[in-house]
């Protein structure tokens, strides 16, 4: 049976029972990553991901096309995973 991917990237990166301290330096993390992107790229992947608005709306509320929101989503995402990598490529998980 494949894995399903999460929906958010806060899912993909927070375990839901984790210790306090290794919560927090996820968060940390990610807080750290989502700086690092352009700002329309992280106001794109924010309406998305964590606010829930599809594609049309985000668009509508930052005035680009629903395809323009798209692109910055997936470039976002990609930037994100990067500058977080995968356990593996962090030496793995503690």
């Amino acid at each position: 049976m494949p894995l399903e991917e999460p929906s958010s990237l806060a899912e993909a990166l927070v375990d839901p029972d984790p210790d306090p301290l290794d919560r927090l330096v996820a968060w940390e993390r990610l807080d750290g990553a989502l700086g690092a992107l352009a700002p329309d790229q992280r106001v794109a992947l924010l309406l998305i991901d964590q606010e829930g608005y599809d594609y049309r709306t985000a668009g509508e509320i930052i005035g680009v096309p629903a395809g323009t929101v798209s692109s910055r989503v997936s470039i976002a995402r990609v930037t994100v995973r990067r500058l977080l990598g995968s356990p593996n490529e962090r030496g793995g998980e503690r």
